[in-house]
């Protein structure tokens, strides 16, 4: 049984029922499954989604530069989970049954999906997180940007981060759901090491050839809307 500091150390956490936590043999490389990649704002999703893609786990038709898929977009479907959240809820169900129907294994990135994954998660097959922490004062400065004229606050925005990263671990917590814990600057300290660890948390099979290509994929200053 590991413990936290293990855990931590190799950049994962497996929760199970009964709120115990070891690591957790995941399904095999044939197995359906859905990933889904969440975390903050400006917090690293897209490098991660980069090499979730380059690991051969389809994340979408037409997903652009940020690797969004605008079907599990709230800004894209105008639909907010504390509002709509019938309309939001069809709507996304409708989206899985179809993505279900054409992959055994698919999944998607939404850096803000912890607000309406409890809407769908029973219609998930075998889902599997993978939630992306970033220090929050780089995400904070990153979300201000260079001029901060606008008049935002940073401590408000700070505020925010903090709250997003709280929220992501309650989801966790509560949902039982198998979970990569990963942390940005970790990962792109050793992009090697990050891809062969959720390699094998998504029980994707790789030779030097496929790992090289997705830690080629962890290049810092690169993703545009990460």
């Amino acid at each position: 049984m590991l413990s936290a500091q293990e855990a931590i150390s190799r950049l994962a956490f497996f929760p199970i029922k009964g709120k115990k936590w070891h690591q957790k043999t995941v399904l095999d490389a044939s197995s359906p499954k859905t990933v889904v990649i969440f975390g903050a704002a400006r917090g690293g999703t897209t490098m991660v989604a980069r090499v979730v893609q380059s690991l051969g786990i389809h994340l979408g038709d037409d997903i652009g530069i940020n690797f969004e898929d605008d079907a599990f977009n709230l800004q894209k479907l105008q639909l907010l989970p504390s509002k709509e959240p019938e309309a939001l809820k069809a709507s996304l169900l409708q989206t899985i049954q179809e993505r279900n129907q054409a992959r055994d294994v698919w999944g998607w990135k939404y850096p803000k999906a912890a607000r309406y994954l409890p809407l769908i998660l029973p219609a998930l097959r075998n889902p599997l997180f993978i939630c992306v922490f970033r220090d929050c004062i780089s995400t904070s400065s990153r979300m201000l940007g260079p001029k901060m004229s606008k008049g935002k606050n940073p401590l408000n925005v700070l505020d925010v981060n903090l709250n997003t990263q709280m929220e992501n671990l309650r989801l966790m917590r509560n949902s039982n759901v198998p979970s990569l814990l990963c942390s940005y600057e970790k990962s792109i300290s050793d992009p090697t090491d990050f891809v062969k660890t959720l390699a094998n948390f998504l029980g994707v099979n790789f030779n030097k050839r496929v790992l090289k290509a997705a830690a080629e994929q962890i290049v810092p200053g690169s993703y545009l809307k990460d």
